[in-house]
């Protein structure tokens, strides 16, 4: 490959024999070389542009059947990237495959161009040095913060963290659906006390009586509702023993991609009221920014309970995105811990943070 249409011009790269390349249409300098006529035109081989003498070139035969098969996967790559360049690669090793198995082995090809092919252009093409892509900006999905509680009486515990100046709502229960409202919390010196200490109540300060209360450190949609199905947990286990599992969803019992399965493993060493358990775990596995995660929530857990084995007290999507947040109920014998578990979409590799956790323990 010369860099220009004849052999007095430098070379730009030497071109091995019954290799493929891109030949424009344009004819330039008119030669004869070992008795054969032709002409010099410019070529485009491993993206380096030169020139070559046509009369040791020779078109490539291509059936309609390959061409088509071609096009077809390109148009396909093209819509795709359209709505999201970063799946390129896995577009693209999809796509061998295809090649591969239906015998088109060296077909897959780059995206097709918006406009006209280099070669199709009068103008003198210079192949441009490549640049360094720019990163893409990866945009923080905001964290909202939540608190959970539930009503109480002679609440003994610390009241310093709850804050009614801030977005409390209400999550109650109609019928066979949950509701969410906004409320304020009232938080009032309890009039008899059960023990020695400082002592609250703690309650919505109106409408129905709340299954608890959350506060959140953004606005939330209140056009919005979670379906209990009034069979579930007479199906599934509330509290899950080693080898059960649950599936729980955001809105309604039905089977969508942003569901998770909850599920509990160990080794039961001994039965009773409560069982003796080794290495009991708490997992959770679902899928979400295209990937399967399996989560292991046990560490996140402050109280795990009298027998080791928290329950499901709650479970829908209170950020509202999509899947599922999950609430788990410990009963001890100091009373009752309740740790908040909310959806984490911020590729972080996991499915959920630990959100808060409430106590709200005998005062005695």
């Amino acid at each position: 490959m010369r860099s220009g249409p004849g052999t007095n011009y430098a070379t730009v790269t030497t071109v091995p024999a019954k290799s493929e390349l891109l030949v424009c249409a344009d004819l330039f300098t008119p030669a004869t070389y070992e008795g054969i006529k032709g002409n010099w035109r410019k070529v485009n081989y491993k993206n380096k542009i030169g020139y070559m003498f046509d009369g040791f070139l020779a078109p490539v035969t291509t059936s309609a059947q390959t061409s088509d098969f071609k096009i077809a996967q390109l148009l396909i790559i093209n819509k795709i990237l359209a709505q999201d360049i970063s799946k390129l690669d896995s577009v693209l090793t999809y796509l061998t495959q295809v090649a591969i198995d239906n015998g088109y082995e060296k077909i897959i090809g780059p995206p097709l161009e918006d406009k006209e092919s280099n070669f199709e252009q009068e103008t003198e093409v210079v192949a441009e040095e490549e640049k360094t892509p720019e990163k893409e900006e990866v945009k923080e999905i905001p964290v909202i913060d939540f608190k959970m509680v539930t009503e109480a009486y002679n609440y003994c515990g610390d009241i310093t963290e709850l804050d009614p100046g801030k977005l409390w709502y209400s999550i109650y229960k109609k019928g066979n659906e949950y509701f969410l409202k906004r409320t304020d919390i009232l938080i009032l010196r309890s009039k008899y006390s059960l023990g020695t200490g400082l002592e609250f109540d703690i309650k919505a300060d109106k409408g129905e009586k709340p299954t608890f209360l959350i506060q959140s450190s953004k606005r939330l949609d209140t056009n919005w509702y979670v379906t209990e199905d009034v069979d579930f947990f007479v199906r599934n286990p509330k509290s899950l023993y080693p080898g059960q599992m649950v599936e729980i969803y955001a809105k309604d019992p039905v089977a969508d991609i942003h569901n998770v399965t909850l599920f509990a493993t160990g080794n039961v060493t001994n039965v009773g009221l409560c069982p003796e358990m080794t290495d009991y775990k708490i997992q959770v596995t679902g899928e979400m920014n295209d990937d399967l995660i399996v989560q292991n929530l046990t560490p996140m857990f402050t109280d795990l309970g009298t027998c080791g084995i928290p329950e499901i007290f709650w479970f829908g999507d209170i950020n509202q995105d999509l899947y599922p947040d999950v609430i788990f109920l410990s009963t001890g014998e100091n009373g009752l811990s309740f740790t908040f578990f909310v959806s984490d979409t911020r590729k972080n590799n996991v499915l959920y943070r630990k959100a808060f956790e409430w106590f709200n323990h005998n005062c005695e």
